[in-house]
């Protein structure tokens, strides 16, 4: 069980890379990117699956492994984060989701959860649990959907 706690904690291991594991993990997200797109309601279960398991494979890998509360090699969160920014601006723009989109979502969730802005950066240093480590991810991922959609809409204002 100790090993199954490892390969979902850290996504089938992408979480083990020497460099970036938080962007690899995020980069290790978009195979299921078709599920979560295919239907709003599977995108939904799929999403809210991964987070409870999340919490419950982070709290047996820090158990079993002894390690800090939230070790980079950890990345379901950056995974349930980055599979909510692409869904969330799917549900907002209300429109087929396509590579410049893509990009901007993964872009925008990693400055998020990298530079962690006010409140990520009260969620990182004062919730110290499972719950910790995916929340300031969850919320990274609302605010890269308002920084998108802003940018989107402003685009749209000047377009005419």
């Amino acid at each position: 069980m100790k090993t199954f706690h490892k390969l979902i904690s850290t996504w089938w291991l992408s979480g083990t890379v020497k460099k970036t594991p938080g962007t690899v993990g995020s980069l290790a997200s978009y195979p299921i990117v078709p599920i979560i797109l295919s239907n709003r309601i599977l995108g939904t279960v799929t999403i809210i699956s991964l987070f409870l398991i999340g919490l419950w494979s982070i709290s047996n890998y820090t158990k079993h492994y002894q390690t800090l509360h939230d070790p980079k090699e950890i990345v379901i969160d950056e995974v349930v984060g980055q599979l909510l920014t692409i869904f969330l601006i799917s549900v907002l723009l209300n429109q087929e989701i396509n590579s410049l989109l893509l990009t901007s979502c993964f872009f925008s969730f990693r400055f998020f959860d990298i530079i962690k802005t006010w409140p990520i950066n009260l969620i990182d240093k004062n919730i110290k649990c499972p719950l910790g480590v995916m929340l300031d991810d969850i919320i990274a991922a609302i605010l890269a959907c308002v920084f998108i959609e802003a940018f989107y809409c402003s685009l749209s204002v000047y377009a005419g």
